[in-house]
């Protein structure tokens, strides 16, 4: 069972124009099947529908003959920026990363450097999981994005791992002071 809300400026639609008023309640009605038909997929805490934004709303909720023109519908002016902060935001995550994979390249023992790449794969995998499932590449799963995504022990875990990584780094070079003092032992017992 569904309602219906017209909206308060359809009284300035004039006679005879109603097909306007209907074919804005057939496309309600087509998204509402659409969220209906995808919700059962879904994840939990996931965005079936995204109200556009408020400018967007102030301007649809203005009366007709107070309007002139306005050109702000277009969804490539207000998703402009969001492409470019994802895209800047998966380079953060690469960097980040490689960072992880060239911190394990570099320590000496390979118990601590599988360690440290186990957690970079980690950290890898978690994301392509997170962007594949919302650009639909790969179906959703519901991990989040590492220090993005709302969750707590998500941000608690990464935190520890990141943590984890940066004693690894510290290990790496209290070993190279070790080797630098060996070196220095063994040029002195040389002399």
């Amino acid at each position: 069972h569904f309602g219906v809300i017209v909206r308060t400026n359809a009284a300035d639609i004039p006679e005879g124009s109603e097909h306007v008023l209907t074919s804005e309640i057939r496309s309600l009605q087509e998204q509402m099947q659409t969220i209906l038909s995808q919700a059962p997929y879904r994840t939990i805490y996931s965005v079936l529908h995204k109200a556009p934004p408020e400018y967007i709303r102030i301007l649809q909720n203005q009366p007709l003959e107070q309007l002139s023109e306005v050109v702000t519908d277009d969804a490539a002016i207000y998703e402009e920026l969001g492409g470019l902060f994802a895209m800047c935001l998966i380079l953060i995550c690469m960097s980040m990363f490689l960072l992880v994979v060239n911190i394990s390249l570099q320590i000496k023992k390979p118990f601590y450097q599988l360690i440290a790449l186990g957690l970079g794969t980690e950290y890898a995998f978690q994301v392509f999981l997170t962007i594949g499932g919302v650009t639909k590449f790969i179906p959703m799963t519901g991990i989040t994005l590492p220090l993005v995504s709302y969750g707590g022990s998500s941000v608690l875990s990464t935190i520890m791992m990141l943590a984890i990584i940066q004693g690894l780094y510290i290990l790496r070079e209290d070993e190279d002071e070790e080797l630098e003092k060996q070196k220095r032992r063994e040029a002195q017992a040389a002399r």
